[in-house]
């Protein structure tokens, strides 16, 4: 027994049969099938779009944190900045007093730029600038299909609020002390998997 997908399938080839025929039958034979009574064409299912207040509230929160994460990534960007160039500096200085024979000041140089480079080394001030730089980009990108694609359906508007929420848990999941290795490809990874299946929903809508 044929199961109802073959069924459906073989009446779709029978039918496209019979309009081949009737394409190459005689004009007569023609008008005498248009003449047939058909059924209207089943209407297009309406696509329901967003509110546009709710759409300029959802792209003013998303642009705010990408914002917020710019400012961020800025930040720890001059800090990773400045700790090389004052270890580089201190360096220096520690060297050209030891070759001054400034025992005591190149020992007190010496202590400085450890403990610089310790304090860099033990907070995350590097991961954390490429973390932000990474999740800024992203929210960057959420915004542009915020605010661009038209026509902005409710599906795309719970598309993008479910993103938000994903940047807003990896935010909270930032590098910190003893915990060096938060990566975002998995976050990469969620939100795609959120617009592909916003994506399908808005295709099977058409």
């Amino acid at each position: 027994m044929q199961s109802v997908v073959e069924q459906i399938t073989h009446l779709s080839n029978v039918i496209t049969g019979i309009n081949g025929q009737v394409l190459q039958a005689t004009p007569e034979v023609q008008a005498k099938i248009n003449e047939i009574p058909q059924l209207p064409p089943a209407p297009k299912p309406q696509i329901e779009v967003a509110d546009e207040k709710d759409r300029t509230a959802l792209c003013d929160s998303i642009m705010k944190f990408a914002s917020d994460q710019q400012s961020n990534q800025s930040l720890y960007s001059r800090l990773a900045l400045i700790a090389i160039a004052s270890a580089a500096g201190l360096a220096l200085v520690g060297s050209v007093a030891s070759f001054l024979s400034a025992s005591k000041t190149a020992g007190v140089i010496s202590l400085v730029v450890a403990a610089v480079i310790g304090f860099s080394n033990a907070y995350p001030i590097g991961p954390l600038a490429d973390y932000y730089r990474s999740v800024a980009a992203q929210a960057h990108g959420l915004s542009a299909e915020c605010a661009y694609i038209k026509p902005y359906t409710t599906t795309l508007y719970t598309s993008d609020v479910n993103q938000l929420k994903l940047l807003y848990l990896y935010e909270a999941n930032r590098p910190s002390l003893g915990n060096y290795g938060v990566k975002t490809e998995e976050l990469v990874k969620q939100l795609q998997d959120v617009r592909t299946a916003s994506t399908n929903v808005t295709l099977a809508q058409k």
